[in-house]
């Protein structure tokens, strides 16, 4: 006994079974871990009919078919820009995401920028001017590790126009939804007297 070496072995033991046995614990840790899925949003309201103070003037948006049609008289508009980020190291090959929002607030309009033309955003719920919705749902497809999805709402608002209108992204999939500042700056100026949206037009009337 004498001459075993027990500096060797304990070199052996440790460089065996043991720290394999450790790396492969936290590699099963890290792979149940929940992934983090982080998420943006930010609305901007384009126009209200009180910003004319003077009682002689009115003024409403009037969203037309492009054969000159009414649609729908708004006395508000705000447009909503949403962004969801896989920032896990797993891929999933469906993802269902939802939007909610504000009690008050109605969609009636909305547009997905995709990664590339190999990734779909198809949308469970139909939204159409003369009949917004408050709640969304999408199946992404593919929803890769360092993907992002982004979204714009353009919507209207039966309460208080001014403060926050908060729109809540949920999900059913085992994932950690954690939300994060929104990198980008809206590239929509409120002032304007007129937009093209999708197969309409809002204008001034």
């Amino acid at each position: 006994m004498s001459d075993t070496n027990w500096v060797a072995l304990g070199v052996s033991f440790v460089g065996g079974g043991a720290v394999g046995a450790i790396i492969n614990n936290i590699s099963i840790s890290m792979r149940n871990r929940k992934q983090v899925v982080a998420y943006s949003a930010e609305s901007t309201p384009l126009f209200n009919s009180e910003m004319f103070t003077k009682p002689e003037v009115k003024a409403r948006l009037n969203l037309n078919e492009k054969d000159g049609s009414s649609v729908n008289e708004l006395t508000n508009l705000f447009v909503a820009k949403v962004e969801v980020e896989n920032r896990g190291n797993r891929d999933f090959s469906s993802f269902k995401l939802g939007l909610t929002m504000n009690e008050n607030d109605m969609v009636l309009y909305q547009s997905v920028t995709t990664p590339d033309r190999n990734h779909q955003a198809q949308p469970l719920t139909q939204v159409s001017p003369l009949s917004g919705t408050q709640e969304i749902d999408f199946i992404l497809s593919p929803f890769n590790r360092k993907e992002t999805y982004k979204f714009t709402l353009y919507f209207i608002t039966a309460g208080t126009v001014e403060g926050p209108h908060e729109i809540a992204v949920s999900t059913p999939e085992p994932v950690d939804l954690k939300r994060s500042s929104n990198s980008g700056q809206l590239a929509l100026i409120a002032s304007q007297i007129a937009l093209r949206i999708g197969p309409y037009r809002i204008s001034i009337g």
